[in-house]
């Protein structure tokens, strides 16, 4: 005997279901395990780093090389802080959406200790996403920063095994400067989007 459950709930159906099935414009679109749609339909791999903060003394010695005339705790103002950003290639990120440093900017001042902090964060998150693509290929996105955690999407054809991810960066979180990681599957709820977002139907919020 069976129990016919239907939901719009991936998280709901991968609790209480042993056999999933997706219907999508009215046709079956996959059906199997949970395990198995993530397997079969799931296109990336999300590896989340969380970089380590820099100490007083790095902070320092990093302002010093970006901005010499600066002490450590003087305040910049935006043009002088847009200088250092135009030399370091990082203007760009400065304003955007997710940038913690551009609702101070637009106070129109921010302290060297702040910016070089903010610097350092950055140059570590683009270390990473190379080091990413130069091992899974461009196809490497970045999901999300938010201050020290950054999140990246893998796609899963470039992926032999979830332990090749552990060990690659085990053997390079030194280097990287990251402190903690978590690598997770793609979900039931992202195939789920998918398959809709394929057949022309709206996601489910």
């Amino acid at each position: 005997s069976a129990i016919l459950l239907t939901t719009h709930s991936m998280e709901e159906a991968e609790a209480l279901s042993h056999r999933v099935g997706i219907m999508a414009a009215g046709r079956l679109a996959t059906i199997g395990s949970p395990q198995q749609i993530k397997h079969l339909r799931g296109r990336t791999f999300e590896l989340a780093l969380v970089v380590r903060t820099p100490a007083p003394a790095e902070l320092q010695v990093l302002a010093g090389r970006l901005m010499p005339t600066a002490g450590i705790d003087d305040v910049m103002p935006v043009s002088a802080i847009m200088a250092v950003l135009d030399a370091t290639g990082l203007a760009g990120r400065f304003w955007a959406e997710d940038s913690p440093l551009r609702t101070v900017a637009q106070q129109h001042a921010c302290s060297t200790v702040a910016l070089a902090e903010w610097i350092a964060n950055e140059q570590a998150g683009g270390r990473i996403v190379g080091f990413l693509r130069e091992h899974f290929g461009e196809g490497v996105e970045c999901l999300e920063q938010f201050g020290t955690t950054w999140r990246y999407s893998i796609p899963a054809d470039r992926i032999t095994s979830v332990q090749s991810i552990f060990a690659l960066i085990e053997n390079s979180k030194e280097g990287l400067g990251v402190r903690e990681y978590t690598v997770s599957q793609t979900s039931l709820e992202q195939v789920f989007n998918a398959i809709a977002k394929q057949a022309g139907a709206p996601e489910d919020d």
